[in-house]
């Protein structure tokens, strides 16, 4: 009786915990990257829902062509923002950042397909000085599919240990 009731309080601990830790129900956090003749990169940005499938971005972080991303930036009156139901999506505005070379990019979109813009290459950020890239949304890393994997274990044991207890008590 004592080993069931460590069970059930160990279950009921991690439901608590990782109600604790979700954060905001309107953030999402997502993985990036983009390729193409401009150049390439992987970053992360954490975003605020303001709609069904429509999010402001609130950080990035990471490497875009070849170069330490430092933050946010508005070049080329970028909106900063993403939707996301299912493949990623920039608005015409696109999603701007800086780089440690002191350079910022736009991420842009155009007639159904993506495109750069470089503050070395264009100032200003017109939108026909932009280069074509591919836009794609990352692959959840090893540690979230672990993390999954484990809740589904927890939610089957204690379905197992539920039924078992049932027959035992007819």
């Amino acid at each position: 009786m004592t080993n069931k009731m460590t069970i059930k309080t160990l279950y009921v601990s991690t439901l608590v915990l990782a109600s604790l830790y979700g954060g905001q129900a309107d953030a999402k956090l997502f993985d990036l990257s983009y390729s193409g003749i401009g150049g390439a990169g992987k970053f992360q940005v954490n975003a605020d829902q303001v709609s069904p499938g429509n999010y402001n971005v609130e950080t990035i972080v990471g490497v875009g062509n070849g170069s330490k991303i430092t933050g946010l930036s508005p070049y080329a009156s970028s909106d900063n923002s993403l939707s996301m139901p299912g493949q990623p999506y920039v608005s015409f505005s696109g999603l701007s950042f800086t780089t440690a070379a002191d350079v910022s990019y736009n991420l842009y979109s155009w007639n159904n397909s993506y495109y750069q813009l470089s503050s070395q290459v264009d100032p200003i950020g017109y939108p026909q000085n932009g280069t074509p890239i591919t836009l794609t949304a990352g692959v959840p890393e090893i540690s979230t599919w672990a993390m999954m994997l484990t809740g589904f274990g927890f939610l089957g044991f204690a379905g197992y240990s539920r039924r078992k207890t049932a027959r035992v008590s007819i």
